[in-house]
């Protein structure tokens, strides 16, 4: 039995719809031209943000985004469990991707505030448990917006400087979430 992933079929739908080989040829299509300011304006954004701002059912969306991504005029990543598209040749801001998913938004928020902060003063703070917590934790950490420190048997945890510096230049980051 032949097996045929995803990725593959959406390669050959691009290669057999599309002759175009110039970027402004792909944004002649008004759907897809929108979609590619979106993520431009936004500099990066989750696959259902777009959907809400353009109305737009999954599988129309997803097409138009690979052949933006295809031409290499958008690129994505996964962040945070869900697919971030941002403009090609950019970095995303996990930053502000870490602040637009939730709870991990919440948590850094409080952090933050808090900052340095214990996992169980995180967790009444947020109202979660504090394996709730200490999971997001480890995911800001790996994704380099936190550092934790063990003082004897409490770990602290708080912003690195980049994050704080970035965070300080945004009036509101509640912003990040009003898509």
């Amino acid at each position: 039995m032949l097996s045929i992933s995803p990725s593959t079929v959406t390669s050959i739908i691009f290669l057999a719809g599309h002759s175009h080989s110039r970027s402004a040829d792909l944004l002649e299509h008004d759907v897809r031209k929108e979609v590619y300011e979106t993520v431009h304006q936004t500099s990066g954004i989750y696959v259902g943000d777009l959907r809400e701002t353009h109305d737009l059912h999954r599988s129309t969306l997803r097409y138009h985004l690979d052949v933006l991504e295809q031409a290499e005029l958008l690129a994505s990543e996964t962040v945070f469990g869900k697919v971030w598209y941002y403009p090609a040749g950019s970095d995303t801001n996990q930053l502000r991707a870490a602040f637009i998913h939730e709870p991990t938004g919440d948590i850094l928020e409080a952090i933050a505030r808090l900052e340095p902060v214990s996992v169980t003063d995180l967790a009444n703070e947020v109202d979660r448990t504090d394996s709730t917590v200490s999971h997001h934790l480890d995911r800001l950490e790996e994704k380099g917006l936190i550092e934790q420190e063990r003082r004897n048997t409490t770990v602290l945890s708080r912003l690195v400087p980049e994050a704080r510096a970035e965070l300080e230049t945004v009036s509101d980051p509640g912003q990040w979430t009003e898509q």
